[in-house]
């Protein structure tokens, strides 16, 4: 009995000596090209995270290792192409990684990450999805498509600038405060949920509308260099910084943010812009846009200015029934400036400096003036262009009826209208497929020529249409037909006539049986 016990003992004895050294080897890493292929990071490794120097990582090594800052030209020598290997550093809460030659990182190990920074490489997917302890990630400047940000609800900070997202979903990333997801080829953002930020940068994107409605906190919006073409941001009345530039903007009402510091508004199509309300104002850039006025009297805090390059102007279509044809500026212009540097075509300006007077020749009177600011006596160009108009709507001159163009294939036809009071003229076609009649893009012209014509084109129809402040006309029809190009006509004598062919086949049979004929007639001699 007690040799079965004792055996019994020596075979457990014999079977944990066995097992213990490869539970040990199993815990510890070798740092060799095998664990860490890419030169620059095993040299890191071995420098940083190997504290006994001998070329193999202990668990309790790797257990304390937390942070890993691999920055070119600072901890490392050259840039590192791989990081395969980190997934062994289990309790890692910080990666640096940018400005490096990544083509592939995982980190599906590396749970504990609270704080990744992968930006500048060569990435092409990136997966951190497990990585849900995350607070701050910035995988700017790469090459991702798609991100899956829905498992990291910790997030407060997100940066994936400078990649090729064509989509982005935060609505899980509820605790967000910064978000940075410019320079992509996003076509929608919803941020509805994000209502802790407090600083958006979504410029250079295609997005066409943006809401911001539910982002009290934004303290910094940074929507530039995309396709808006309105902007509410009346309820944000915490923003201190606002770039709204590079867009297509015809209105912008600030009243509401009165933190505003800084605001960029330019190269939009703003006709108006309040400022009176916005009193902590250091900074506006509000150039190539279309303002007639503004008035800085209450922005005392201003420090820099630029408010030229004011394109197009006011328009204003007067009723003249009387047909006298003039126009007190004093009343269409608040604070006219007079007559002091003002510019008048197709018109003239009376002795008294506000009474336009029209020539009866061009249309639009345009009156360019200048005026000034209230801003450290800064002046700015505007102008205004007066249509006088008799009160009726356009009438067309041309084409008196209906008409038909033909064009012979491959050419293009050319539709001649004139209407008296036009402001605005837009063509239509209809294509014979069932659509109607649709308006033909940036045909606004009084002629429009047509593409070069196929016989598929036989038949289509157009017409335009003239517009002025008091309603719209629309011309009588034309048709467009399309011959077919006729074909060669064969000159005579070149063989290709059928009947001179038959004659010649003829004349040729004829003269092989005469030839025929003889020689058997010369056999019958001999």
């Amino acid at each position: 009995m007690r040799k079965r016990k004792w055996g019994a003992a020596l075979l457990c004895a014999a079977l944990l000596a066995a097992l213990l050294p490869a539970a040990a080897q199993a815990e510890d890493v070798t740092i060799d090209e095998t664990n860490f292929p890419d030169a620059a990071f095993r040299e890191y490794v071995g420098r940083v995270c190997d504290s006994d120097g001998n070329k193999v990582l202990s668990a309790e090594e790797i257990g304390k290792v937390e942070g890993m800052l691999l920055i070119y030209g600072l901890t490392t020598g050259s840039k590192i192409e791989s990081l395969k290997g980190i997934e062994y550093f289990t309790a890692l809460t910080e990666l640096r990684c940018s400005n490096n030659e990544l083509t592939e990182l995982d980190v599906t190990q590396n749970t504990a990450l609270t704080d990744l920074n992968c930006s500048e490489n060569e990435l092409t997917e990136l997966d951190v999805t497990k990585n849900t302890a995350l607070t701050e990630l910035r995988c700017s400047d790469n090459a991702l498509t798609e991100l899956d940000v829905s498992k990291n609800t910790a997030l407060t900070s997100l940066n994936c600038s400078y990649n090729a997202l064509t989509e982005l979903d935060v609505s899980q990333n509820t605790a967000l405060t910064y978000l940075g997801c410019y320079s992509n080829e996003l076509t929608a953002l919803d941020v509805s949920k994000n209502t802790a930020l407090t600083d958006l940068s979504c410029y250079s994107n295609e997005l066409t509308a943006l809401d911001v409605s539910q982002n009290t906190a934004l303290t910094r919006l940074d929507c530039s260099d995309t396709a808006l073409t309105e902007l509410d941001v009346s309820k944000n009345t915490e923003l201190e910084h606002l770039w709204c530039n590079d867009n297509a903007l015809t209105a912008l009402d600030v009243s509401k943010n009165t933190a505003l510091e800084r605001l960029y508004c330019y190269n939009n199509a703003l006709t108006a812009l309040d400022v009176s309300k916005n009193t902590a104002l250091t900074r506006l850039d509000c150039n190539n846009n279309a303002l007639t006025a503004l008035d800085l009297s209450q922005n005392t805090k201003l420090t820099y200015l630029n408010c030229s390059g004011q394109q197009a102007a006011e328009t204003r279509v007067l009723q003249q029934a009387d047909g006298s044809g003039r126009a007190d500026l004093s009343s269409l212009v608040p604070g006219w400036p007079g007559a002091q540097g003002v510019q008048v075509q197709g018109g003239t300006l009376e002795a008294d400096g506000s009474t336009v007077v029209w020539d009866g020749k061009t249309s639009p009177v345009t009156v360019s003036y200048a005026y000034r600011t209230g801003y450290q006596a800064v002046t700015m160009a505007a102008m205004l262009r007066v249509y006088f108009n008799s009160g009726s709507r356009p009438v067309f001159t041309q084409p008196a009826g209906a008409q038909t163009v033909t064009v012979q294939e491959g050419e293009t036809g050319v539709l001649r209208a004139a209407a008296t009071d036009a402001l605005v003229y837009q063509w239509y076609v209809n294509r014979n497929d069932g659509a109607g009649y649709v308006a033909v893009s940036g045909a606004t012209g009084a002629t429009y020529t047509t593409g070069a014509a196929t016989v598929e084109n036989d038949g289509y129809t157009y017409y335009c249409e003239a517009t002025n402040a008091f309603g719209t006309t629309s011309s009588p029809v034309f048709t467009l037909r399309v011959t077919a190009e006729p074909e060669p006509v064969p000159e005579t004598g070149d063989g290709s006539d059928p009947a001179l062919w038959l004659a010649l086949a003829l004349l040729s049979l004829c003269g092989l049986g005469a030839l025929t004929f003889d020689r058997r007639r010369g056999a019958a001699r001999r």
